[in-house]
């Protein structure tokens, strides 16, 4: 999609977290982004976005998209399991970053038990 952007996956920062993948996004060598996601073992599994950035200076060109297919890729071919990931406004607002995630197929859920927001992509049922 972009011959001058590149992800990696962060060795250095799995030493740090050892729960997590971490990946970084490049543009040209720079680093513009980064994501980090965890299997998730609770009363069901599933995969875990914890972080889910692009700096503001690269927003709205594609790369978030971009990052965001990649790593689901990456987690789907390990184990086709639900992915959660809990948007907060720590990069922009709250209600734009689930709308973003909505506009890419995952669903907005609030259960009763927590009355977190979180969104949910569910793997396709045949491949």
């Amino acid at each position: 999609m972009f011959n001058d952007v590149e992800i990696k996956r962060d060795f250095e920062e799995e030493k740090n977290a050892p729960k997590y993948t971490y990946y970084k996004i490049y543009l040209t060598d720079k680093i513009i982004g980064w994501a980090n996601y965890r299997l998730f073992n609770n009363q069901s599994s599933y995969w875990y976005i914890d972080e889910f950035v692009i700096y503001e200076q690269d927003r709205g060109k594609g790369y978030g998209s971009y990052l965001l297919k990649d790593i689901i890729n990456r987690m789907w071919s390990e184990r086709k399991l639900p992915i959660h990931i809990y948007p907060s406004s720590q990069q922009i607002p709250k209600e734009m970053f689930i709308k973003w995630l909505v506009d890419r197929d995952f669903v907005e859920q609030a259960p009763m038990s927590t009355g977190h927001i979180f969104c949910i992509l569910h793997p396709p049922e045949s491949e």
